[in-house]
């Protein structure tokens, strides 16, 4: 009787404990389970610190998470606290649930600045997502209110009108000096570890035309500059400073 007692004892254990262990590491459908919070957003910090292959280029050498703000080029772009919840971005381009799905507008960054050539995965876009929640802390989300002629297409009337009034002003080199090491030194100057980028003191052959172009448009992988950013006048004394100093 003891025996048969066992027995059934032991085999009501082994059919517990085979059933437990396959509900742990059971999975739905072959997919593995989805990732908790904590997960997505450190692959969320870890994507936007990390650089690209191509350009060498991270999301945080533009944009501030509110601990890099001592990079210059942060105080030129939008930051990203709770962009996932803004309404809208990139002047329109992106509106309502199209902001989240689309990370806050980075998988045009992703492509056009980092030059990925493969398409941000869901994963990806979701992890960012994360990240920009979990910096937002106690700020109310606004959406970033800028103005420029590079969208939402390259506006090249009022680029020539801008080009004509810079033409009026009176560069000062000093000035000039400032918004180059703000604005430009971090891509455009010997020891850069951006890639494939030109030193406009030694490579650019440009004036001020193409000064203004480049800033206001942008180009390749350099990012436009809005108004709010550089005013006309800082561009007149970027160029006086950049042309003041090109090699000969």
């Amino acid at each position: 009787m003891l025996k048969t007692y066992l027995s059934i004892l032991i085999l009501t254990l082994s059919v517990l404990i085979y059933g437990c262990g396959k509900k742990e590491g059971q999975t739905t459908n072959n997919k593995t389970a989805p990732k908790s919070n904590i997960e997505l957003v450190k692959q969320g910090k870890d994507l936007f610190y990390a650089p690209s292959s191509v350009t060498n280029l991270k999301c945080a050498d533009c944009h501030s998470d509110g601990t890099n703000d001592s990079n210059p080029l942060t105080k030129f772009h939008s930051n990203i606290r709770g962009a996932n919840k803004r309404t809208e971005t990139y002047l329109g381009k992106f509106k309502g649930d199209e902001v989240k799905n689309n990370a806050g507008g980075a998988t045009v960054c992703w492509t056009t600045y980092l030059k990925n050539k493969d398409a941000m995965t869901p994963e990806q876009i979701a992890s960012l997502n994360a990240y920009y929640e979990s910096v937002l802390w106690n700020e109310e989300v606004k959406n970033s209110v800028y103005t420029t002629i590079a969208l939402p297409a390259p506006d090249k009337e009022k680029l020539k009108k801008d080009q004509e009034e810079i033409a009026k002003l009176t560069g000062d080199k000093a000035k000039g000096e400032e918004v180059f090491k703000n604005a430009c030194k971090f891509c455009h100057m010997d020891g850069t570890k951006i890639k494939s980028v030109p030193s406009l003191f030694r490579d650019f052959e440009g004036n001020l035309k193409s000064i203004t172009y480049m800033t206001r448009f942008g180009k390749k992988y350099m990012p436009f500059f809005s108004y709010e950013s550089i005013s006309n006048q800082d561009i007149a004394n970027l160029s006086a400073y950049i042309m003041a100093n090109q090699e000969k």
